[in-house]
């Protein structure tokens, strides 16, 4: 049996929020679910949820759920049922209104309604701005103060026009403005997504550390941790990464804001200092936006984009992103086939040209020592599989944070941990008992082992577990284990 080591996340919308079409999306391939809070109600997402929760229990498989959360609108107001078309060298302004006032004779100039007053207060002239993900670019020319809204009327020359319509993106790379990271809205979304069981959380516009500080407390006072990632969108996030790292448990690489926010050809640079970095800190990493563009309309992607994917993997991603591919695309199963077979691909060349010793990092902890000798002892005496016993999934991220060839069972008793692990690149989670001493526990997975067929009698497989059993943070034992044979009792395992 084959196992795919890439995850694949897929984003729920129109295209796919049907029962059928997610249970052929989990069965092509999908190992996360992604759930935009950017556009549907709760009802629609509590729906979704149900549903994929049964699916994934009918089809026997892990699956996670990824809340993601909209965090601030930088985006136009409301432009009517036609939009604007903006010519080059036209100037316009913005105001911060939230719908479009047309002038009142036609030679006056455009007003476009921006409703985010902050940004408009801190505009100066010379300063860039882009619309419709970076479609239109606009030079500020002067900034005049109104009665009329919170905030200066912003004039700027269109360098490059195009049709704008209703709500598009604004970004304005290099002009500093306070505006929280999180609203109220994604609050309220966040203490509804917890209540349904999602199983990570992603956070948009992160610029600090502090930024996610709302996130964590909210979750202290529903006493519920769940994962967080950090979409890593803005040029702020990349400054202060190292600090953000420290606080969150993965990182989403938003390749298109981050085109915008800063130059198209620094992009492709900044993703692998992102992904390797979260390699070394054993977190995982997914890499998003437009990877099969292509895809929303056609049955085939570009090869251009089949090498994106490919390097992705390469690089060291945990997982790889499908956004409107899947959620209004019309082929969202087709895309999750496609990127699977892509993964596939990818994985076989990966492993038959990099040395195992190209994977290491010095491990300073000791669960992490751990991780690392397991990966090693694994490699050096070709072991069919490492199977983790794991309370909350950190043993099977140190361990595949090293990139060993060889399958990684992330065994544990706890739900939670079971879907979420399923975002981990090269794990496969899977269920087993609650037990009271170590060498049950260890038993029980290789029982679990043997019934997915990831081994077989005469394998050799490496064992990683803690004494005292199902205490999180306790890993401190590897055995190597042939299986079929007696497992000897751990002297250790009833302390």
């Amino acid at each position: 049996m084959t196992l795919r080591k890439t995850k694949i996340v897929c984003t729920i919308g129109p295209s796919s929020c049907h029962r059928k079409t997610l249970e052929r999306m989990l069965q092509a391939g999908m190992d996360v679910a992604r759930l935009n809070f950017s556009h549907g109600d709760h009802a629609w997402h509590a729906q979704v949820i149900a549903d994929l929760r049964e699916i994934s229990q009918k089809v026997g498989k892990p699956l996670a759920l990824l809340q993601d959360l909209c965090g601030p609108k930088l985006r136009l107001g409301d432009l009517g049922a036609d939009g604007v078309s903006l010519k080059r060298g036209q100037v316009v302004g913005f105001i911060a209104h939230d719908v479009l006032e047309p002038p009142a004779s036609p030679s006056d100039k455009l007003l476009l309604p921006l409703p985010v007053p902050e940004l408009l207060a801190a505009l100066q002239p010379g300063r860039k701005l882009l619309l419709d993900d970076g479609k239109i670019l606009l030079r500020v020319l002067r900034t005049e103060p109104t009665r009329e809204a919170p905030a200066p009327i912003v004039w700027a020359q269109c360098l490059s026009g195009g049709k704008l319509l209703s709500r598009k993106g604004v970004a304005a790379p290099g002009t500093p403005f306070s505006i929280p990271a999180l609203t109220a809205r994604d609050l309220d979304d966040l203490r509804f997504g917890l209540s349904q069981g999602v199983d990570w959380v992603a956070v948009s516009f992160v610029r600090h550390a502090e930024d996610l500080q709302p996130i964590f407390s909210t979750m202290q006072q529903l006493g519920v941790r769940v994962p967080v990632m950090a979409k890593i969108e803005k040029v702020e996030a990349v400054h202060h990464f190292e600090a953000i790292l420290k606080v969150v448990d993965g990182v989403m690489v938003a390749r298109g804001d981050l085109g915008v926010e800063m130059r198209f050809d620094e992009v492709p640079i900044v993703q692998k200092q992102l992904i390797r970095a979260c390699n070394r800190a054993a977190k995982p990493v997914v890499t998003a936006t437009q990877m099969l563009e292509s895809m929303i309309q056609c049955p085939r992607p570009t090869r251009a984009e089949a090498a994106d994917v490919a390097n992705a993997i390469l690089d060291g991603t945990d997982a790889v992103m499908l956004s409107a591919e899947t959620a209004s695309g019309a082929y969202p199963v087709e895309a999750v086939r496609t990127m699977a077979r892509i993964a596939l691909t990818t994985e076989k060349a990966f492993f038959r040209n990099r040395s195992y010793a190209e994977r290491l990092a010095p491990p300073h902890q000791l669960t992490e020592a751990v991780g690392h000798a397991a990966a090693q002892i694994a490699c050096e005496i070709g072991a069919k599989a490492i199977l983790c016993a794991t309370s909350t999934g950190r043993t099977a991220r140190l361990v595949a944070s090293h990139r060993p060839p060889v399958r990684i069972l992330g065994a544990t008793p706890s739900r939670a941990t079971y879907h979420a692990l399923a975002m981990v690149w090269g794990v496969q989670p899977c269920l087993v008992e609650a037990v009271k001493d170590t060498d049950s526990m260890m038993r029980e997975t290789l029982d679990v082992a043997q019934r997915l067929q990831l081994v077989r009698p005469g394998d050799t497989v490496v064992l990683t577990a803690g004494v005292p059993v199902n205490r999180p943070g306790t890993t401190n034992l590897i055995r190597v284990h042939t299986v079929g044979t007696t497992l000897e009792a751990n002297p250790l395992a009833h302390s």
